[in-house]
């Protein structure tokens, strides 16, 4: 028995068969490509997140750096106002008037520089 290939019913046979043949495998590549596109995309997540906690490593150590110098710098500066204050006095007592004063500026009453967030430790 021959196949005529000619005949139209034969080539549409075939190319049923090569459809689905074609659908098939391409069928199985994918889900064979699924598991390397989600492990790509999970290591990807992964080097993302790193990065991303080593970037917050070393924000909170500068955050945490600049607070302990805004700390240092408020010390310095109480000292530097009670040291005008106690010249303040020496002016009064010495019968002068002084030309400025520490509580005509409030500043020191606003709230602190630093207040420790838990948020970002």
């Amino acid at each position: 028995m021959s196949v005529d290939f000619t005949d139209p019913y034969v080539q549409i046979i075939i190319a049923v068969i090569t459809g689905l043949t074609s659908i098939i495998l391409g069928l199985q590549t994918a889900k064979a490509r699924r598991p390397d596109a989600v492990t790509a995309l999970t290591d990807s997540a992964i080097r993302l997140l790193d990065e991303t906690q080593k970037e917050l490593e070393r924000l909170r150590s500068r955050v945490t750096e600049i607070e302990s110098r805004l700390d240092s710098e408020s010390i310095k500066t109480q000292k530097l106002l009670r040291g005008v204050r106690k010249l303040v006095a020496q002016i009064t007592e010495l019968g002068h008037l002084p030309v400025w004063t520490p509580e005509e500026d409030d500043s020191d009453k606003k709230k602190p520089l630093t207040e420790k967030r838990s948020w970002y430790r």
